[in-house]
C-alpha cells in the first residue's frame, strides 16, 4: 500500500500518536525523533541533524537512531514509514500527517495562579481531604506489602523483562566459493531474505541499506566482530550465511547469533529460493513468530 493511503496524527502536547486511527505508544525520545522527521515529510535528515535536534543535551552514539527508527517501524507495523537513504539519512514518508502543537500551553499556565487565588479556600479543603486519603493509602500499602501472596512488583518486572524488542539483522552472504557470475548473491540473497520476512508488532528486520550503513560505520577490522555489530545496531538477532557448491547442489552454512548464544548448522538446497525459505523458517523457529511473507506480496 502506498504511503499516501495512510493517515497520521501526532499530538505534541499529550505525546499521543494515531496511525490510521490506531494508537501507537513510543518511548519519549523515539516520539521526539518521530516529530522531528514528520515535521518535513519526504525531507532527508542526516544523522548529525537528528542527533543535534533530538539528543542535543545528551552524548549518544548513532546506535540510538537505529534503535528508535526500528522501534517506530515496529510499533506502527509499516516498515516504509521511514525511508533510509544510504550515507544521507532518513525521511518520513507519510505526507498525510497532522502535527498538533501545544500552542495553548502558555496561556493556560498564566491563568493557573489566578484561578488558584480565587479558590484558595476550596483548594485547602481539598488538600486536607487528599492528605487523609494518602495516609490511608500508605497504610494499606504497608499492610499489603507484608502479604507474601501479593507480588505485583515481581510480576510487573517479569512482564517488562519479556517485552524485549526483536530486531533481525541479516549480514551480506559469503559467496566467495561461488563462481564470479554468482557473486551478485552477496547482496542479492541478502536483500531477498530481508524482503521474504514480514515484520510485525514484535519483530522488525533491518533494511539492506541500514545493515550496510551499520557495517560501514564500523572500522574494517571490526566488521566481522559480531559483538561490535550488536553494539552498533541494537539488534537482537544477527544471521551470518555462507553458500558454496553449484546450482542444483548448494551447501549452506549459517550461524544465528543472539546476544548470549549462537547456533551454527548446515543444510543443502537446489536453488536460492529454497535457501531463503529455509532461513525464514529458521527465524520463525528461533523467535517463535510467524514471519513468512504471504506469497501474493513476494
Amino acid at each position: 500500500m502506498s504511503s499516501t493511503c495512510y493517515q497520521c496524527e501526532i499530538n505534541c502536547q499529550t505525546g499521543e500518536l494515531l496511525f490510521d486511527s490506531s494508537p501507537v505508544v513510543l518511548r519519549p525520545k523515539t516520539f521526539d525523533l518521530l516529530v522531528f522527521l514528520a515535521s518535513k515529510p519526504n525531507h532527508v535528515f542526516s544523522k548529525s541533524e537528528i542527533l543535534a535536534a533530538v539528543w542535543k543535551d545528551s552524548v549518544v552514539e548513532e546506535q540510538a537512531i537505529f534503535q528508535s527508527i526500528n522501534e517506530i517501524r515496529k510499533e506502527i507495523g509499516y516498515a516504509e514509514v521511514i525511508k533510509t537513504f544510504p550515507r544521507r539519512g532518513y525521511s518520513w514518508s507519510i505526507t498525510n500527517t497532522n502535527i498538533i502543537e501545544n500552542g495553548n500551553t502558555d496561556k493556560r499556565t498564566k491563568q493557573a495562579p489566578l484561578l488558584a487565588l480565587k479558590n484558595i479556600n476550596k483548594l485547602l479543603g481539598t488538600f486536607a481531604a487528599l492528605s487523609l486519603i494518602v495516609i490511608a493509602a500508605w497504610t494499606y500499602i504497608q499492610v499489603s506489602a507484608s502479604q507474601p501472596a501479593l507480588k505485583s512488583e515481581t510480576v510487573n518486572s517479569a512482564v517488562k523483562s519479556t517485552e524485549v524488542h526483536k530486531g533481525i539483522l541479516v549480514l551480506p552472504f559469503n559467496v566467495s566459493p561461488l563462481t564470479s557470475s554468482q557473486q551478485w548473491l552477496r547482496f542479492g540473497a541478502m536483500e531477498g531474505l530481508i524482503k521474504a520476512i514480514e515484520p510485525n508488532k514484535s519483530v522488525t528486520v533491518f533494511h539492506l541499506e541500514d545493515a550496510i550503513e551499520i557495517l560501514n560505520r564500523l572500522p574494517r577490522k571490526e566488521r566481522s566482530n559480531v559483538n561490535k555489530i550488536f553494539d552498533k545496531s541494537g539488534a537482537s538477532h544477527i544471521l551470518e550465511t555462507s553458500i558454496s557448491g553449484v546450482p542444483g547442489e548448494l551447501n549452506v552454512i549459517y550461524t544465528m547469533y543472539s546476544r548470549n548464544s549462537r547456533q551454527t548448522n548446515t543444510f543443502n538446497a537446489t536453488n536460492i529460493d529454497n535457501i531463503l525459505t529455509k532461513l525464514v523458517e529458521l527465524f520463525e523457529q528461533t523467535l517463535n513468530e510467524k514471519l513468512a511473507m504471504p506469497l501474493d506480496n513476494v
